[in-house]
């Protein structure tokens, strides 16, 4: 039998049961308008992508997906308000046909929503996330995104560019942040060392300042770094402190996250972009060392003893205290702000000696 579909509805496509996206059923030029905007980062996403696409050309896609009335009927609790959301924007930006394409985070628990705003031609009009989840630190986290972004688009940037805010706000306490698209055109860098963006860091970065150690407790990230502290991770800890005693600090305003992910080049201009972690007074080797980690968070993850012996022989070796400090409070940084291969090679520090 024929599946029918209303207008109103969506296409939700899973994975194991996982939702992967959403995309409305009023149109398969919509549909694949919109999966051209999930970004291929990985391997595996960009075979989805493609694969996806062909059964969206050969109009078999349907046999991949199911009809839902919101992309929220998979959400439980106390949910965003989609319909009233999605009126709102297309008020807002002045685009009665507008439309949206939803993707979940590789993490569903996080309780997000990532969301394509698209014109009535598949063009893209704005990006949106959303707090579907009512977490303080999901809110906490899209306004510090967004005051992040003011203060660095104040600057006047050369080197790079930053999506631009256009909106945010909240319903029922569920926040959202809406920032400019970015180009159809764009791809993200390579994962290799020589592609770290080291003039854009430097202008975002601003000023380094230096600290001493009886002032690390009020940086404002360490409370969530003392607050994840455990037995595993104590040795690293105190070896880290020891260190700090004799080291000058160096601290300035850093990504938090940058990755291959998170910057993309559309063959005339850098865009970075996800700046939720970014904190102007991180350790100042925080996103070179984490650009480096990031392109083996895999291997951390399936082997991470070895992993860390291979990090401390090439970030220790016959370094200064100040270098082997640097190391630390970058690990320590990424530890804090909830980056998962950070925890890892922390938490197996002692078995690495």
């Amino acid at each position: 039998m024929k599946c029918v579909y209303k207008p109103e509805n969506y296409w939700l496509y899973e994975v194991s049961g996982r939702p992967i996206l959403a995309a409305p059923a009023v149109s398969r030029n919509l549909r694949k308008a919109g999966l051209c905007r999930l970004q291929p980062s990985t391997g595996r996403r960009a075979l989805y992508r493609g694969f996806l696409r062909v059964c969206m050309t050969l109009r078999l896609d349907w046999l991949l997906s199911r009809s839902v009335a919101s992309p929220l009927e998979t959400v439980n609790g106390d949910v965003f308000n989609w319909d009233f959301w999605l009126q709102d924007m297309r008020r807002h930006f002045g685009l009665p046909s507008l439309t949206a394409t939803v993707f979940w985070p590789t993490s569903v628990e996080r309780g997000r929503l990532y969301v394509h705003l698209l014109d009535e031609k598949g063009r893209p009009a704005a990006f949106a996330k959303i707090s579907i989840a009512l977490l303080a630190t999901n809110n906490a986290k899209l306004l510090k995104e967004a005051n992040a972004i003011y203060e660095i688009e104040a600057r006047g940037l050369t080197t790079f560019r930053t999506p631009r805010v256009l909106m945010q706000g909240a319903i029922q306490n569920h926040s959202y942040l809406v920032l400019e698209p970015l180009s159809t055109s764009v791809r993200p860098i390579a994962r290799k060392p020589q592609a770290y963006p080291n003039e854009a860091v430097k202008e975002y970065a601003g000023p380094i300042r230096f600290i001493s150690s009886d002032v690390v407790p009020t940086l404002s990230w360490w409370g969530q770094y003392l607050n994840k502290l455990n037995d595993h991770s104590r040795i690293f800890h105190d070896e880290m402190m020891r260190y700090l005693q004799h080291s000058k600090i160096s601290v300035c305003r850093a990504h938090g996250d940058l990755s291959s992910h998170n910057v993309v080049y559309d063959g005339s201009t850098l865009w970075i972009y996800d700046w939720e972690e970014s904190t102007p007074d991180a350790p100042a080797r925080a996103d070179a060392i984490g650009f480096i980690i990031a392109m083996h968070q895999s291997a951390i993850r399936r082997n991470p003893v070895s992993w860390t012996k291979t990090l401390k022989k090439q970030y220790f070796g016959t370094v200064k205290y100040d270098h082997r400090a640097d190391f630390m409070m970058a690990l320590a940084f990424r530890y804090a702000v909830g980056i998962d291969d950070a925890a890892l090679i922390i938490q197996n520090w002692s078995l690495c000696q």
